[in-house]
């Protein structure tokens, strides 16, 4: 019995938004592997051979989740079903609990660009491990004057 494949992204603007949404975020992701039997994630593996040959079948795009097929194309869903893996850096993780301390401390606001936390407390009120995190980014702490 034949494979039937589709056509799963229109240009490859789309599939590499969608891979750095998903694959490449992935703990199961890698690129190395010249076989289906090596591949972490067969998912990942046929979406990089979309890349050259342009199809994927349909039973993997049904498997990462996507919409009917239509005319030998289909619409991924934004997030892959199959192995969900994200798996965040040490930085971000880092980060992540550092901004969620924040919140829990008492602050109102960031400008990550500028690498400020804006409170409503005093400054001297924060708790100390607050304050060492921010040092070790590099954030400001600013009392917002209201």
């Amino acid at each position: 019995m034949k494979t039937k494949n589709v056509i799963p992204f229109s240009n490859g603007t789309e599939a590499d938004i969608w891979q750095s949404r998903n694959c490449f975020r992935c703990k199961y992701y890698e690129s190395k592997s010249v076989n289906i039997e090596d591949a972490k994630c067969d998912l990942a593996f046929y979406l990089d051979l979309a890349r050259g040959i342009g199809t994927i079948p349909l039973s993997i795009a049904q498997r990462i989740g996507c919409e009917d097929e239509q005319n030998g194309f289909v619409k991924l869903y934004s997030t892959c079903r199959g192995k969900t893996g994200y798996k965040p850096t040490p930085e971000q993780r880092k980060r992540y609990n550092l901004h969620r301390r924040a919140k829990r401390a008492g602050f109102t606001g960031l400008n990550a660009r500028k690498r400020t936390f804006f409170t409503p407390n005093p400054v001297d009120e924060l708790p100390e491990a607050v304050k060492i995190l921010m040092n070790e980014y590099g954030y400001v702490i600013q009392t917002e004057i209201r």
